[in-house]
């Protein structure tokens, strides 16, 4: 491939992921994440209360790639008609057969996106772990099925023994809160459906028919040198040491998404900021989040690591701050002592700006991603605009 084809994949990955940034507010990392998915054709599971446009993500994703869509919500009740079709009565009588009717179902789908999955009763999880492992589905005979990737969404994780085979199959796994930020949550009250996008989703998907299918070419021949095997072999060590275990299949497999992560910036080669998206493949129990971020990102992007940390003794500090604002309210006699402790709390946060926009100009002299410590850098600023507008009722200078 020419330099020309690589950039052409960087940017029209890049368009699209700005164009649903842009709708779908704190959702970048799911975004990237299905993306890659898709790239590496394998499964995602988004973990996360109703109500946070998961639907809706899932379905513009597909349009963009033009993509057969498959919806279903899966209660204790459900049964499989409702996922791989109704039994064909005429094929049963007649020829004594059992079969479903799967037109329009999930095993026609190209991204099957199925809601609380881990409701999913016995007689469905062998179905479903045959389509996701092998793209088979038994109809009566093996028919193979066109799934690209299988988005899973659900509350929790699950605990039963019998859904942990399922749950494993999912290779990215994403947590997807409420939005946090309150000036995203605005935005997202003024932008909250696709219109917006929905002539560009279509017009990218005409322009880019066969992107997908080129990336599925190229996959296996994305170079992963020495060096990133021996730092995954190092955060393997790191991660079994502060008691993360990560299975060898799932390590492996973590290449795939290497491999895909470097595709989507238009490169032939995996580099260490790449492995960042480990973060999300391997983790089992949301308790160990915390834990498999610090670790991969300490291989990945020291330099985030250490922005990360600025960030986060800022955040404790204004939490104290803010929860003596809301005690404190309107009472006079204790305004004094609120406005020295908010001046003093927006002074850290200067300072915190301050270095984490060193840190950026670092990365940005190495070539590094800048969108997720971007991303700090709002946090940053919008704990300094509560500070000194809501709190110190001061108008914030223009930086």
């Amino acid at each position: 491939m020419s330099e020309q084809d690589w950039e052409d994949i960087a940017k029209n990955f890049d368009s699209l992921q700005q164009s649903l940034n842009s709708v779908f507010i704190e959702r970048e990392e799911p975004i990237e994440g299905i993306l890659v998915a898709l790239i590496a054709k394998e499964h995602v599971i988004l973990l996360g209360p109703p109500g946070t446009a998961k639907t809706m993500m899932t379905r513009a994703i597909s349009s963009a790639f033009d993509l057969k869509h498959f919806w279903v919500l899966l209660t204790r009740f459900s049964t499989p008609d409702e996922v791989f079709g109704a039994l064909d009565i005429k094929a049963f009588l007649e020829d004594h057969v059992f079969k479903r009717k799967i037109t329009n179902m999930f095993p026609e789908a190209e991204v099957a996106h199925v809601d609380e999955i881990f409701k999913a009763n016995s007689s469905m999880l062998n179905s479903f772990l045959t389509a996701i492992n092998e793209r088979i589905f038994f109809n009566p005979e093996p028919i193979e099925i066109p799934l690209v990737t299988l988005i899973g969404t659900s509350n929790e994780i699950p605990r039963e023994k019998e859904l942990a085979a399922l749950y494993d199959r999912f290779l990215l796994r994403y947590v997807t809160p409420y939005i946090n930020d309150t000036n995203n949550f605005i935005s997202m009250l003024k932008h909250s459906d696709l219109k917006g996008i929905e002539n560009y989703l279509s017009a990218f998907a005409t322009s880019n028919s066969k992107l997908l299918e080129e990336c599925w070419e190229i996959l296996p021949s994305v170079e992963i040198p020495d060096q990133i095997y021996e730092s995954l072999a190092e955060l393997r060590t790191s991660l079994f040491t502060n008691g993360v275990i990560v299975s060898d299949r799932r390590m492996k497999q973590a290449l795939k998404v290497l491999r895909a992560k470097a595709l989507l910036k238009g490169r032939g080669r995996v580099i260490e900021d790449d492995i960042s998206i480990l973060r999300h493949v391997l983790w089992t129990f949301p308790d160990e989040r915390g834990t498999v971020e610090s670790l991969v990102l300490k291989i990945s992007n020291p330099l985030l690591v250490q922005a990360k940390e600025y960030l986060d003794a800022l955040e404790e500090v204004a939490g104290d701050l803010f929860k003596k604002y809301e005690v404190v309210g309107k009472d006079i006699s204790k305004q004094s002592e609120l406005i020295l402790q908010a001046s003093e709390v927006a002074t850290k946060v200067k300072e915190t700006i301050s270095k984490i926009k060193a840190i950026r100009k670092t990365m940005v002299d190495q070539g590094k991603s800048t969108k997720e410590i971007d991303s700090y850098l709002a946090r940053a600023r919008s704990i300094q605009q509560k500070i000194v507008k809501e709190i110190m009722g001061m108008e914030l200078d223009e930086e």
